[in-house]
């Protein structure tokens, strides 16, 4: 079990995309950081989260005080660009100060750094899979 959280501040706006980046942003964290004692927590790409979402997608403000409840838990909650454009991104702000949670604010270039993390990870997946099919083949 993870004993550093570390909580993923990502614009969403019900975009696929948004939700997407937030999931390359997060893998590349994970990626450079390899460190099995941290455990990024993407409330885009969390099951309890997206069933706590579901369950009340109605009442966003039910969903938006959920997460700052799991920010106040946190290590370090890292923000995305934009996050200053999103309402929620900005409540989670707000409980971070309040519980005195650190904070990261990541530049466009620090986030292409994650993303472009994230795809060399997936690049070596998609080679791996490629040398394992062709040695089966052989």
């Amino acid at each position: 079990m993870a004993r550093y959280l570390v909580y993923l501040a990502h614009p969403y706006g019900k975009s696929e995309w948004n939700r997407n980046d937030s999931i390359k942003i997060e893998c590349g964290i994970k990626e450079m950081m390899n460190d099995d004692d941290v455990e990024i927590l993407n409330p885009l790409n969390d099951e309890k989260i997206a069933k706590v979402a579901n369950d009340y997608k109605d009442d966003e403000e039910m969903v938006v005080a959920y997460c700052g409840g799991v920010v106040s838990a946190c290590h370090m909650v890292v923000f995305c660009p934009g996050w200053k454009k999103s309402k929620g991104c900005q409540h989670e702000h707000k409980i971070a100060k309040r519980y005195g949670v650190p904070r990261i604010y990541l530049s466009r270039h620090e986030a292409d750094i994650f993303r472009e993390a994230y795809l060399m990870q997936e690049i070596a997946k998609q080679q791996k899979t490629m040398a394992k099919e062709e040695a089966d083949v052989a």
